[in-house]
């Protein structure tokens, strides 16, 4: 009875010690989302460009197993929530293989501005 008892044991703690990464599961990133413009500065005040008819289509699309489709952003692989501010999105075949970005998604838009960007920088994206 008492071995019965400790394989029931050892095997619940092994059923609840394994956990998802919540970083990419629960993310408010997960989704398709449509590029909607970018702001940029060179110094001053920094100015919206919204999209146009040729990139209006443009997308990013995160998927909870962690991996980032898009055609906005090329060559992109996989992506990982660092923490509630920071998102790292890894590119395949670039100079740059990894990029930070700050993120924010607010109701139903997302934006992102790279953490090397000094001036002022960020993509706009909605929800689909």
């Amino acid at each position: 009875m008492k071995l019965r008892i400790a394989v029931v044991v050892v095997i619940f703690l092994f059923a609840f010690s394994c956990k998802k990464d919540a970083n990419t599961n629960n993310s408010p990133v997960n989704g398709k989302w449509r590029f909607v413009g970018m702001e940029q500065s060179i110094g001053g005040p920094a100015t919206f460009s919204p999209a146009t008819a040729d990139n209006n289509t443009d997308y990013i699309q995160f998927s909870g197993s962690g991996k980032v489709q898009s055609n906005f952003f090329s060559n992109v692989t996989t992506y990982k929530v660092k923490d509630s501010n920071i998102l790292t999105i890894n590119y395949n075949n670039t100079s740059t293989p990894v990029i930070d970005y700050y993120y924010m998604v607010k109701q139903d838009t997302l934006s992102l501005a790279n953490t090397g960007c000094i001036e002022g920088c960020a993509v706009f994206f909605v929800k689909e």
